[in-house]
């Protein structure tokens, strides 16, 4: 991964920062971006798979009760606004552990 430092960066802000959830926001936004930046088309596709459907699933739990988000964190669907973000990272990063263990 060209830019493994933002792995970590965002790993990290999403343990120490989630009371300042506008900053982790902005954070993600970035961390995605740059991420995707000269990327092939199949890892922007991957990451809005992830986007979409680790929401989609996410959804489904909190639907039947499996947890629940701070409201503070909720604008819609009954979960965090910057999920997303984190599902579409989590499916890259995925991608790029699974090609470190094949080679």
């Amino acid at each position: 991964m060209k830019y493994r430092y933002i792995v970590p960066i965002v790993l990290l802000s999403s343990l120490f920062l989630r009371e300042e959830r506008i900053f982790l926001f902005i954070i993600l936004i970035f961390a995605s971006f740059m991420l995707l930046y000269k990327k092939r088309k199949e890892y922007i596709y991957l990451y809005f798979f992830g986007f979409f459907i680790g929401s989609l699933v996410e959804y489904i739990f909190i639907s039947f009760g499996a947890w629940v988000y701070n409201p503070q964190d909720v604008l819609f669907l009954n979960f965090g606004f910057y999920l997303p973000f984190l599902w579409g990272i989590t499916s890259l990063c995925f991608v790029e552990f699974y090609k470190k263990i094949k080679n």
